[in-house]
């Protein structure tokens, strides 16, 4: 952990090799085909119908054409898979576009409870 205790207080320790490790093994994942694979085996799917829902922050460059193509190829078997994307919103989507954020939230669970 990175809060470590002390007599009276707590102290925050950051390990900047573990963080270099973490950025690069994300940096390496391939999430389409994660999403692909999930949203194509039916015998992923939960009794509840669980979907994914990825949200896209509009002006973080990041987001290649050639990525967002991929991902807007997935097929799905029941709605399971859905991408929305913030306009107005750069890497830290939940303080750029909180209220957005919120509502797309709120809007997914609402959905799983019907």
């Amino acid at each position: 952990t990175n809060l470590k205790g002390k007599k009276d207080d707590f102290s925050w320790v950051f390990d900047l090799q573990i963080a270099n490790e973490l950025v690069e093994n994300f940096a390496n994942q391939n999430f389409s085909e994660m999403i692909h694979e999930i949203t194509n085996d039916s015998s992923t799917q939960t009794p509840l119908d669980s979907s994914i829902q990825l949200v896209m922050a509009g002006r973080n460059k990041e987001w290649k054409e050639d990525i967002v193509a991929n991902l807007q190829s997935i097929p799905t078997f029941g709605n399971s898979f859905h991408m929305h994307k913030l306009e107005n919103a750069g890497h830290w989507v939940h303080v750029d576009a909180v209220n957005e954020l919120t509502q797309l939230m709120v809007d997914g669970l609402s959905n799983t409870r019907r």
